[in-house]
């Protein structure tokens, strides 16, 4: 295996078919992730330290607190999420209906030649010492900005208006087995109504919505038809799945694949 070149994408038969059929990744909006914490755990937090710095002033704690929720709910974070770890367990469970799922491994350069100021490939930090030091940071510059005399909504707004999505990659320490990466974007789901174009052949469709568990739930495609070839590496199948390589091989020319650059592996995880 590619290792530390590649991240992998636990998902199910039906997303494998869709991703590599439609040559696009869901990027979906993570307040409807299975941490549904998600940004209000840093935000927690940059607020816990904002209030250490003025333990009496009640009513700046609560404008805080206010405009802080009121500007992070102004815009949906998109996100598709990758793991470093290319046969985990946890992740069969989670994401890969149950172990009858796939793994796909994709190139990691791609990510990172796909990103741009608004659209970040970045990894997640469970480290809850350096997490402290952000939130403080972040805290500290408010702090200052406020003595200068702007308003509570001027500060939020020019501390997070360009750090909206670091806010998400700080994450809970029990999440630090999955080795979390992420191709990310904050973005009003209202305004995003025509194809954006990325570098290097990526193009973002408009926000799309489907319906699962009661819920409706916004989505952006990472769509790298123009990259197929240097995108997927990797395709394991779950530990319980029941996919035969060579149907997967031929999926793959025939949705216009180098099937010989894409390795079909099993997972090794013993598991039923």
């Amino acid at each position: 295996m590619a290792g530390q070149q590649l991240v992998y994408h636990y998902c199910t038969v039906e997303a494998l078919m869709n991703i590599l059929k439609n040559r696009s990744i869901r990027l979906s909006d993570m307040e409807k992730s299975n941490d549904y914490a998600e940004r209000r755990w840093m935000q927690e937090m940059i607020a816990e330290e904002f209030c250490h710095l003025m333990p009496d002033k009640y009513e700046k704690q609560r404008a805080f607190r206010v405009c802080f929720q009121s500007f992070t709910e102004q815009k949906n974070l998109y996100a598709a999420c990758f793991s470093e770890k290319p046969d985990l367990l946890s992740q069969w469970r989670a994401y890969a209906m149950d172990g009858r799922g796939v793994a796909i491994g994709f190139e990691k350069e791609a990510f990172h030649e796909a990103a741009n100021p608004a659209v970040r490939f970045l990894k997640i930090c469970y480290d809850s010492k350096e997490q402290k030091i952000y939130a403080r940071t972040q805290a500290e510059e408010i702090f200052r900005q406020l003595e200068r005399g702007l308003s509570m909504q001027e500060v939020v707004r020019a501390v997070y208006g360009k750090a909206e999505v670091e806010l998400s990659i700080m994450k809970n320490p029990a999440f630090e087995e999955e080795q979390e990466w992420r191709i990310c974007l904050a973005a009003v789901p209202e305004a995003c109504t025509d194809i954006f174009l990325l570098k290097k052949g990526f193009r973002l469709s408009p926000v799309r919505i489907y319906y699962s568990n009661y819920r409706l739930i916004s989505y952006m495609e990472l769509i790298f038809s123009e990259e197929k070839d240097s995108m997927v590496r990797e395709i394991i199948l779950g530990p319980k799945c029941r996919l035969e390589k060579r149907d997967v091989q031929m999926c793959l020319g025939l949705w216009g694949y180098e099937k010989e650059r894409v390795q079909i592996l099993q997972s090794s995880a013993t598991y039923s």
